[in-house]
């Protein structure tokens, strides 16, 4: 019996869509008083670094409109060759964007 490659994984949630709720009105707090502590970090950083972030922006190429295909086809070569910001790099942009000051890396 051969053995059958893993099925592929799903593409992550969508990252706007984190964006929209660290906005507010989706449970965050109105007045923005809250902490958001990212524990064991590292990890993450690791776990979501280029290899991590090409596999994102294949599947962002796959649904993006076709008048930004050109725009964004380079863009998972880039995350090959490890340049360019990450997934990573990306979460933490969005909370900083929104709720500054409120993510905590542990």
């Amino acid at each position: 019996m051969t053995a059958r490659p893993p099925a592929p994984r799903p593409p992550p949630p969508c990252l706007p869509a984190l964006d929209d709720c660290l906005r507010g009105g989706f449970g965050t707090r109105d007045d923005g008083d809250f902490v958001i502590e990212w524990r064991d970090h590292e990890v993450s950083r690791r776990a979501l670094g280029h290899p991590e972030t090409a596999r994102y922006l294949e599947g962002v190429l796959t649904r993006c409109h076709p008048t930004n295909r050109e725009r964004v086809a380079g863009e998972p070569a880039r995350a090959r060759a490890g340049c360019g910001p990450t997934l990573f790099d990306f979460l933490t942009e969005i909370f900083e964007g929104q709720v500054p000051g409120a993510l905590r890396l542990r």
